[in-house]
């Protein structure tokens, strides 16, 4: 048994499938970050903290030269959900249709917190975020977006004067998605003009406030994954059963100079 604690549960492997097929399913259409960013791992929940490859410098007594090597930490996300224990056992009798909507709330609040910590760091353990640690004056999201194609071809004189390859990569929040889906110049798409100017994917980005801009060349950004998205139990009742979805993670960016942060004014 691990740390999961699935053996103890009352949940039947058949409903434990429709369950994680639905985080999964949520989770990769709502994880943004992962569409920018290289992904290092999983690499198991044991794994603590990533080398930073530094050290700093410590008294330790005369006559000695001391340093510590410096770490950056992993944080563990945990979302509880709670499920029908009725339900649950109507799975076990042939029934396929399980209520789910409390395991799909768990897996976006997850992607959320996720995207959250890329996008603009974790103050408790010191991580910077795309958004934060980006090196280049912030270009305002317009309130129009037929002038949405100026303020990107800005962003990309912005990577190209700073030596940044592409491809590049456009992520945006959900007002900004819709208004870009829904925004014409000329009789003619904005999203069009967008994909001339931009060979990498439009991410939706619910996290996000504003856009960002960002470079896929590589080598830039890196989400290190302990566990990656998991289930597990906590206890249950005589009517539902609390289970939850768990990971950890820490984020790096190594080179600032690869994103251009489009803020909302």
């Amino acid at each position: 048994m691990n740390h999961l604690r699935r053996e103890l549960s009352t949940v039947l492997p058949r409903a434990y499938e429709l369950i994680a097929a639905r985080a999964r399913e949520v989770l990769e259409a709502w994880m943004a970050a992962r569409k920018l960013v290289d992904f290092d791992g999983p690499r198991g929940y044991e794994f603590s903290a990533v080398a930073l490859g530094r050290t700093k410098a410590i008294e330790f007594g005369p006559k000695v030269e001391a340093r510590v090597r410096l770490l950056q930490p992993l944080i563990e996300l945990r979302v509880p959900f709670e499920l029908s224990l009725a339900e649950l056992d109507d799975v076990d009798r042939g029934a396929d249709d399980l209520p789910l909507d409390a395991v799909a709330d768990a897996a976006r609040l997850l992607a959320e917190l996720e995207d959250r910590s890329v996008f603009y760091g974790v103050e408790a353990i010191g991580s910077e975020g795309l958004v934060s640690a980006s090196s280049h004056p912030a270009l305002p999201l317009p309130s129009d977006f037929r002038d949405f194609p100026a303020q990107v071809s800005a962003g990309l004189a912005q990577l190209h004067g700073a030596g940044v390859a592409g491809p590049y990569a456009i992520a945006l929040d959900s007002d900004a998605y819709s208004a870009l889906l829904g925004s014409t110049e000329g009789g003619y798409p904005t999203l069009q003009h967008i994909r001339k100017l931009v060979d990498g994917p439009t991410v939706f980005a619910p996290a996000l406030r504003g856009a960002a801009l960002v470079s896929l060349r590589g080598g830039d950004f890196k989400l290190t994954v302990g566990q990656d998205a998991s289930i597990g139990y906590h206890s249950h009742d005589r009517t539902n059963v609390r289970l939850f979805l768990e990971e950890t993670l820490t984020f790096r960016v190594l080179s600032p100079e690869a994103v251009v942060s489009l803020p909302r004014a």
